[in-house]
């Protein structure tokens, strides 16, 4: 078996045992030691007694053979004991009820009995076909992989992220192990969740929120105000920010309940942190319930950057967990190791591990909790709110800031090209703004643009114009 696979097994076997150990071998010392005991203390009475009749120094040779019954079972005690500390299964089910023993070991010896059939089948095949690069909105997403080794079957070892790709890209069906596996990868770092799925619990040590169907619009912009002002601030390098993962979970689903602008300021936030994030310790993760590459909406070179993992949790998706693996990382799995994958039972990953790769990680073990409700955008004024970083700048914010402080600002957060609607509905419009309306904007973006200092450009598109921020 797998040296990893094992090790982990092993781990899974200790923790359960832990305290049927402890039981049994305080049975088998008081199995062995206290009966030897009284068997010296009869020897060394009656049998001195008796044998002082027949012989010289009766006495003492009963003592002595008393002596050594009672060392014999006290050593024969902490073997026993001994052998049950070390893990040994037989001797321990001499010492712990049976049915109870039975209840905790049967499930990670029938985990074990599986993998082992899984590796018995032969060694790893990384069989590969050539891919066409194109965008993640065709239906080819990755480059040609090298040449791989010929083998059989899949090999399998703990999930992680590779260096090469730090970021995380993760596919499979609901309450089939996304999260989990989340956990697993993700460790010493911050993270900050959200979710559409009131159900989902996250480790203690995340920030995670839940995201409302009807008011996902300002929950994700209240939500990307604050991400997006730690991404900046590490660019800007104003101040070193701790590792920090940024993670959603239903990605296409939300990206479905937002307006357009909002569509595309998490579209360009991901862009940003999985181009720039890595080398800051700022890390991305797309969790996701369907294969659709499109509705994703990034391009494939820069979906290179994240680790593809795949995951099932039912016989039913094995099939699909391979294939969105394939689709996403170009390896092409040959039949028997499509059979070995559809053979899979419980819940599975499938990773580049420098070739496709198995993975069963066990339950995360720590504590978890609910998620919290996200707070919304507030229309007039932002307040500091705890679980995710506070903005940077947050206690220099006022409400009274001009049209044109506001426009910077959000150019700041949207550096790409905007229309005068765009810029409208991404700036914060307040009573004291009056009917205030986009062409009030248009007029307010081309006046900046024709100022001696120009701090906005405007650029030709056809029947209308665009524009974006060149200074401050």
């Amino acid at each position: 078996m797998d040296a990893t696979l094992k090790s982990q097994l092993k781990q899974e076997l200790n923790e359960a045992l832990g305290d049927c150990r402890k039981v049994a071998v305080a049975n088998a010392l008081e199995r062995y030691s206290l009966p030897s005991q009284l068997i010296a203390v009869v020897v060394g009475v009656f049998g001195g007694g008796l044998l002082s009749t027949v012989m010289p120094g009766g006495v003492i040779a009963s003592a002595l053979i008393g002596l050594i019954i009672s060392g014999a079972a006290t050593k024969l005690s902490d073997d026993e004991a001994k052998a049950i500390e070390l893990g040994d299964l037989e001797t321990l089910r001499r010492y712990y009820p049976k049915d109870q023993l039975d209840e905790k070991v049967k499930p990670i010896l029938a985990k074990a009995v599986d993998a082992k059939k899984l590796l018995a089948q032969g060694a790893q095949t990384t069989s590969q076909t050539s891919t066409t690069t194109e965008t993640v909105t065709g239906s080819q997403s990755r480059e040609p992989k090298a040449a791989a080794k010929p083998s059989s079957t899949l090999p399998i070892a703990p999930v992680k992220l590779s260096g090469n790709a730090p970021h995380l890209l993760l596919f499979g069906r609901s309450q089939n192990g996304k999260t989990t596996t989340a956990a697993h990868v993700l460790t010493d770092i911050q993270v900050d969740y959200i979710s559409l799925k009131a159900s989902d619990k996250v480790p203690e040590s995340w920030n995670g929120y839940l995201i409302s169907p009807t008011d996902t619009d300002g929950q994700l912009n209240w939500v990307l105000d604050r991400w997006e002002e730690m991404l900046n601030s590490s660019l800007q390098g104003k101040g070193k920010q701790a590792k920090h993962a940024f993670v959603v979970d239903e990605y296409i689903s939300i990206r479905a309940l937002v307006k357009n602008p909002t569509k595309e300021r998490l579209k360009t936030f991901f862009i940003r942190l999985l181009t720039t994030g890595a080398g800051m310790g700022l890390l991305g993760g797309i969790l996701t319930q369907t294969s659709n590459a499109g509705a994703l909406d990034i391009e494939a070179d820069i979906l290179k950057n994240c680790s593809t993992i795949a995951v099932t949790g039912e016989r039913k998706n094995n099939p699909w967990m391979a294939k969105v693996f394939s689709k996403f990382t170009g390896y092409q799995l040959d039949e028997e190791q499509k059979k070995q994958v559809k053979s899979l039972s419980g819940y599975w990953q499938i990773w580049d591990n420098n070739g496709p790769c198995l993975s069963q990680i066990p339950d995360y073990l720590g504590a978890l909790k609910p998620l919290g409700n996200c707070p919304t955008r507030q229309p007039e004024s932002e307040t500091s709110h705890p679980g995710f970083a506070d903005n940077p700048f947050m206690n220099t914010m006022k409400t009274d800031k001009t049209i044109d402080e506001r426009i910077v600002e959000y150019f700041q957060r949207n550096p790409q090209l905007a229309t005068p609607r765009t810029v409208y509905r991404g700036i914060t419009i307040t009573k004291k703004d009056g009917d205030l309306k986009v062409g009030d904007i248009r007029e307010k973006l081309i006046s900046m643009s024709e100022e001696e200092k120009p701090r906005i450009a405007m650029e030709s598109a056809g029947h209308f114009y665009k524009f974006k921020l060149i200074g401050t």
